[in-house]
């Protein structure tokens, strides 16, 4: 499986974790329940938008010069997720490459310009 589409596959299963995280964490206690939560909390913009993870998905897979690329409302998310956790996650050797996150940024800036999601500024 070649590196891209292996990142492509855990953001995927990212995404599942983080739409089923309501009944992890009520299933959960202490520590790990923490964790969840703040997972659910990181990528609830994307998770929250229709097709946002298949859009994600289809970027990384296929990169810049495929076809299907996010849409405004999904590139809103994907920069308040960016915001919030992607930054801050060390995701080399965890899933997504660095530079396809910030090749994803980029575009998604492109696409909604460099406004400040609401809860940054």
């Amino acid at each position: 499986m070649r590196s891209n589409q292996l990142h492509a596959l855990l953001l995927i299963m990212t995404g599942l974790l983080a739409s089923a995280m309501p009944v992890l964490v009520h299933a959960q206690t202490g520590p790990q329940r923490e964790r969840l939560t703040a997972m659910g909390q990181c990528f609830g913009a994307v998770s929250s938008i229709v097709g946002c993870w298949r859009q994600v998905y289809n970027f990384i897979k296929i990169g810049p010069i495929g076809k299907t690329f996010p849409k405004a409302d999904c590139c809103q998310a994907v920069l308040e997720t960016e915001a919030q956790c992607w930054g801050s996650y060390p995701m080399p050797d965890h899933g997504i490459d660095p530079t396809m996150t910030i090749m994803l940024n980029n575009y998604c800036v492109g696409i909604i310009g460099p406004e400040v999601p609401d809860h940054l500024g």
